[in-house]
């Protein structure tokens, strides 16, 4: 019961536990932004870098930093050495850019800090070609409310992105002939836009059994509204908007142009929870994409960049390796034993012991990837070595006339110090590589822990589930014709 409990676990393990090709081996880092209006590359690297790039040296853990410097803008990438803890050193960077932040001048805005993860890198891009019959507005309502929500509630998408889409704003463009024959400054609009485009809370009003808050709402609703506004007042004499100024809609412009098949296009990006499954995520994605096309004929989307079709075919490949390599064991085993019933109760175990290994590794955070596999595939001849050990004994007291629940007894308690040696040997050669630092042992630590975790398993398998198929499944063997001369009687009687 606790192998099938294990069983059981190792399905549901396999079956939620992330995908990736490789083992996530990238270095610790931390980007910090810093914006500076108005200001040349050389005054930013001068004025804003170089302080940053001082304080973050002093930081324990730091193993490079690299700056770039340009017109209005500072970023510094702040790289940790490989197995840091980047949480601390996230604090210790945020510690140290509110030290610097009072040096910078006063033109800097406050620098902007976030983890750099390339896990987050969208792991599919997919286009939306434009409609010609829909008006800006309702498209970006339809992005907004419609194709953003239904992706990010695709179980595995941590965020989705679109870009590309044509945004409507309102455009007031002020006429200089009649800003100076009405005597109106610009700045005068632009108080009067703020100050008449509000909404703000009001306070509530109370009375016995409920509180009602109240606010107060003056956002415009249309361009009549706009144009009617006071921009300034000469005695009686009030001057609006509209009289120094032409109000319209248009759209804004744009830095990004996607084109697909030489049609204007929206680029829909998709990035991948932290630990997800990428394979099932993109599966389930491409259903929502057809689901959208269906509900909205409008939305055509073509998928431009699926990171997860090769993992998928690696994932796929290093899977038949481990179950070829299962069933070629399971072969050989026959062609010892020459006996059907032998050979299943020998290999038996073999699957729960996959599947705990996969249940474990799970609950340590590892994912399903090469390494892992490629683990389980170098080792699936050793997870039955100790089956076989034990069953050899087992056997050699069942030809001795013994009764097979007797010979397992037997047997397993005599060979139980040499299979554990066995085993520990083992251990002792693979787990050392799960400790090993910097970047080849981060590539290396889910390889070593992953075998050494189902030798282990393998040792609980031979020592339970081998000798219990044994005792209830083998057959009682006739025991071995005894020597009929008398040096043979003799020896038997003194022993």
């Amino acid at each position: 019961m606790v192998l099938l409990a294990i069983t059981l676990v190792g399905i549901l393990s396999y079956l939620n536990m992330g995908v990736e090709l490789y083992p996530d081996i990238s270095n610790p880092s931390v980007f910090v932004s810093v914006s500076f209006p108005g200001a040349s590359p050389r005054d930013v690297e001068n004025l804003v870098t170089k302080p940053i790039e001082r304080a973050l040296s002093t930081i324990n853990g730091v193993s490079s930093i690299a700056s770039t410097s340009s017109e209005g803008a500072s970023s510094v990438m702040v790289y940790f050495a490989v197995g840091y803890n980047i949480a601390q050193g996230i604090a210790d960077v945020r510690e140290s850019l509110n030290t610097v932040q009072r040096r910078l001048p006063s033109g800097a805005n406050v620098p902007v800090l976030f983890r750099f993860d390339p896990n987050t890198m969208p792991f599919m891009t997919a286009a939306l070609n434009l409609s010609e019959n829909i008006p800006p507005v309702e498209l970006r309502k339809m992005i907004e409310q419609v194709v953003q929500p239904r992706l990010s509630q695709v179980p595995g998408v941590a965020a989705v992105t679109v870009s590309g889409y044509p945004v409507q704003e309102i455009g007031v463009e002020l006429a200089a002939s009649r800003l100076k024959a009405l005597h109106v400054t610009p700045a005068q609009v632009v108080s009067a836009l703020k100050a008449q485009n509000i909404i703000m809370p009001s306070g509530s009003i109370s009375n016995s059994d409920k509180d009602i808050a109240v606010r107060t709402s003056a956002a415009f609703q249309n361009l009549d509204e706009i144009g009617k506004i006071v921009v300034a007042q000469y005695g009686t004499k009030a001057i609006r908007l509209n009289e120094v100024a032409t109000i319209a809609a248009r759209l804004t412009k744009t830095s990004t142009l996607v084109r697909v098949n030489g049609q204007s296009s929206m680029m829909v990006q998709l990035q991948l929870q932290s630990g997800g499954n990428v394979v099932r995520a993109a599966s389930l994605v491409r259903d929502k994409l057809k689901s959208l096309s269906r509900d909205f004929p409008e939305l055509k989307f073509t998928i431009l960049q699926d990171n997860s079709t090769f993992i998928e075919h690696s994932d796929r490949d290093v899977t038949l390796t481990l179950i070829l390599g299962a069933l070629l064991t399971t072969v050989i085993v026959f062609v010892f034993i020459r006996n059907v019933r032998n050979t299943i109760i020998t290999v038996a175990g073999l699957p729960a012991i996959v599947l705990g290994t996969l249940a474990v590794i799970s609950l340590m955070g590892f994912t399903r990837n090469i390494i892992s596999l490629m683990a389980l595939s170098l080792s699936i001849g050793l997870l039955i070595d100790d089956a076989i050990v034990v069953r050899e004994n087992i056997f050699r007291h069942m030809e001795s006339g013994e009764s097979p629940r007797e010979a397992a007894e037997k047997g397993t308690g005599e060979i139980a110090f040499a299979v554990l040696a066995i085993t520990l040997t083992i251990v002792a050669i693979f787990i050392p590589v799960g400790f090993t630092r910097g970047e080849v042992g981060m590539l290396f630590k889910e390889f070593g822990l992953t075998v050494a975790l189902a030798v282990l398993l393998s040792l609980l398998e031979a020592f339970t589930f081998a000798p219990l198929l044994t005792a209830y499944f083998a057959k009682q063997l006739k025991a071995a014709p005894r020597e009929t001369s008398g040096e043979s009687r003799r020896g038997f009687l003194s022993r």
